[in-house]
């Protein structure tokens, strides 16, 4: 059993300012939230969402709006508020989303914008792949019980944002709970369990790039969700990642920052015996990593393969990680490079504090009895990947990969 967490779900067409009204949400609300939705679904989860558009393709497409509604429940059930960007189409997945999460506090919310706003912000940046605005606006489904109506070409992102802050303070509860117990378990149990692809390693490792090449030479469906996922659920106040030399001058995480991922300057001090910075969890940080152990296992109950990029920080995640996910088909993959490499990625990317990817692999939690260890300053991401493929056939000879 746990204490759940609320379930706030916006549904509307596409450009219809959900992200901005969520954005604002997140800004100001007085209760930290995480976001997860269809932001995630097309630039984490999919492997090439723009060559995967909804409707193409209808095994990959329950295959997987199934693990998003899974994960969303997972984070939900770990004890996470998560505000949801949806655009519910098809009966099936909202009677299925609204299965997955039955026994938690659900506020549905209905997001509306006028045709020709929303037309012209597509006209600047592009459609969806599975059609237009206008086209997906018509297929959206109707008779949803909505708790709240949001129209975001009469109000700013702000103003939907307080709507909604308000609704969850003043709303009837009807004698339930403010705050679910729950059973942290799930009720979906596929008859074949989905593999679950664990790849650990520091900060500009390569777990991003490998993790796509993975999941596109894949012949089984696999969606992604990891660590990636987990930072960017969380508001930006929740990050205390200084990049730029003023930001590190003389850096000390804000109190709502030491919440969330921070990180420690470089020492050595009482803090950090590393001559790199190293990274701290904050209360909300942690609540996120536990929850997203458990939506990866929902994933994989569902019968869905599932990557998963990982950083150990501290040896009780690992620990963590490993009951969670201890009676499922997991493989444990280690990737790593020489300092050379490491600080070469870094400077590649250009958004890391200089020196950090070698403080966390200091810092990190090694002890671990891997499936496979690789090193990205000596193969290709391509090379990386038939790797893991060739281990994975060996490890599971009766599964298709």
């Amino acid at each position: 059993m746990a204490c759940a967490g609320m379930v706030v779900i916006l549904n509307g067409a596409p450009y219809s300012r959900k992200q901005a009204v969520i954005e604002q949400f997140q800004r100001h609300s007085h209760q930290p939230f995480f976001t997860l939705g269809m932001r995630d679904f097309y630039t984490i989860m999919r492997a090439e969402p723009e060559h995967q558009p909804l409707g193409l393709d209808d095994k990959q497409d329950n295959n997987d709006l199934t693990a998003l509604h899974a994960a969303i429940t997972g984070m939900a059930k770990g004890g996470c508020h998560v505000i949801v960007d949806h655009c519910i189409t098809y009966e099936k997945y909202l009677s299925q989303l609204q299965s997955f999460l039955n026994d938690l506090d659900i506020t549905w919310v209905n997001v509306t914008r006028n045709e020709q706003e929303r037309v012209k912000d597509e006209k600047e940046t592009g459609p969806r792949p599975e059609g237009s605005t206008l086209k997906i606006a018509q297929e959206m489904l109707m008779g949803i019980e909505y708790q709240l109506e949001l129209d975001t070409s009469e109000n700013s992102p702000k103003q939907c944002a307080d709507q909604i802050t308000q609704y969850l303070l003043d709303r009837p509860l009807r004698e339930n709970p403010a705050s679910r117990w729950v059973p942290l378990s799930f009720t979906q149990k596929a008859n074949t369990l989905g593999h679950i692809i664990l790849i650990a390693g520091t900060t500009s490792a390569g777990k991003s790039t490998l993790c796509k090449t993975l999941q596109k030479k894949m012949q089984s469906p696999c969606i992604q969700f990891g660590i990636d996922n987990v930072v960017t659920m969380l508001a930006p106040k929740y990050l205390g990642i200084p990049i730029t030399p003023e930001e590190t001058k003389h850096f000390k995480p804000k109190p709502e920052q030491s919440l969330g991922f921070y990180l420690i300057m470089p020492g050595p001090n009482i803090n950090n015996p590393y001559h790199y910075a190293t990274v701290q969890l904050g209360t909300l940080a942690r609540l996120a990593l536990s929850a997203h152990f458990h939506a990866i296992k929902f994933i994989s109950q569902c019968g869905i393969n599932v990557i998963s990029d990982q950083v150990f920080s501290f040896k009780d995640e690992y620990l963590e990680a490993k009951a969670v996910l201890e009676d499922l088909p997991t493989f444990w993959v280690a990737v790593n490079a020489d300092n050379n490499t490491l600080l070469a990625h870094e400077r590649k990317r250009g958004n890391r504090f200089p020196g950090h990817t070698i403080g966390l692999f200091l810092q990190m939690h090694k002890d671990i009895a891997n499936d496979l260890e690789l090193d990205s300053g000596k193969m290709t991401p391509e090379e990386e990947a038939e790797a893991i493929l060739e281990a994975l056939k060996h490890k599971y000879p009766k599964s298709d990969f």
